[in-house]
């Protein structure tokens, strides 16, 4: 909404041929020949693109060994978006035992102020592991930006099964898609 304000106010600057408008700092001639449709509707924000992603990686055990978690392997990766700041975030963990995790994530995305570019999402949320039973999980990491296509993700998920805390350190990397 911010932006669609501020695209108003640039075509207005055209229209009015103005070189300066009060403290916005922004001179006509960088908006001039652009169309008026692409001057109020602009572009989303690179932060609210794609924020969804399904990808392949490895889990490295750190700690415990009950469960698929604590044992390493290959995993799963997904995250759907369902806010800008919000999302649920899914694993499946394949080794001598199968085991996943699902969490609900909160994001603090890392943005360069002066292109705009998302540089990296770092989150952190809890959830439940998922085994021969449910327990619960905490799990943080990041999220890097490769390409428009592409995340890095790394995460760290402690599942806390029988007593015991199963840590895996989880490198992957996802294809981005929007889901809603």
């Amino acid at each position: 909404m911010k932006s669609q304000k501020f695209q108003l106010i640039k075509a207005l600057m055209v229209m009015l041929s103005l070189d300066y408008v009060n403290g916005i700092g922004v001179k006509a001639e960088e908006i001039k020949g652009k169309e008026m449709a692409q001057l109020v509707s602009g572009e989303r924000e690179e932060v609210e693109k794609r924020n969804s992603y399904l990808g392949l990686g490895g889990n490295i055990s750190a700690g415990g060994d009950t469960t698929a978690l604590g044992n390493g392997g290959m995993v799963i990766l997904g995250k759907v978006g369902l806010m800008k700041y919000l999302s649920v975030d899914a694993t499946a963990i394949i080794n001598n035992k199968i085991g996943g995790s699902v969490a609900i994530t909160g994001t603090l995305p890392i943005v360069n102020k002066t292109t705009n570019k998302l540089i990296a999402s770092p989150f952190v949320g809890g959830g439940i592991l998922i085994h021969d039973q449910i327990d619960p999980l905490a799990t943080a990491g990041v999220n890097v930006p490769l390409t428009p296509d592409l995340t890095g993700i790394l995460k760290v998920d402690v599942g806390f099964a029988e007593q015991e805390a199963e840590v895996g350190i989880m490198l992957g990397i996802g294809y981005n898609f929007d889901l809603f």
